[in-house]
């Protein structure tokens, strides 16, 4: 009946332990959706989407105007907990980013450029 027990306690304490042990997703890359790599047009109402990172409990977007190189405005640094953002932007260029996060790792920044004119 100890070895039940004892087994019983070990599985419970492993499950419930679980959901504090992060996947390492530093090697991951985020895959962009929406808008696409040099995407250009006069819509100013963005929604930025791209597709869930197994292992990732949040995200973490980054907008500039001009680009990460060369940042002119840092227009936007935000934790997202959903697999999509949206916001208005004024006419001008811009490069995004995109990281997937838990409490241990970051994966791989994911870039695309975007003008709004």
């Amino acid at each position: 009946m100890k070895k039940i027990g004892f087994t019983l306690l070990t599985i419970v304490f492993a499950v419930s332990c679980a959901k504090w042990i992060s996947i390492d997703i530093s090697d991951e890359s985020v895959v962009l959706l929406s808008p696409f790599d040099d995407q250009s047009d006069s819509i100013q109402n963005k929604t930025f989407v791209w597709e869930e990172l197994e292992g990732a409990t949040q995200y973490r977007l980054q907008i500039v105007s001009k680009s990460f190189d060369s940042i002119y405005d840092f227009v936007l640094d935000s934790a997202v907990s959903n697999t999509s953002f949206s916001i208005t932007l004024i006419p001008n260029f811009y490069e995004w980013r995109l990281r997937g996060e838990n409490n241990d790792f970051n994966s791989l920044w994911s870039t695309r450029k975007l003008n709004i004119k």
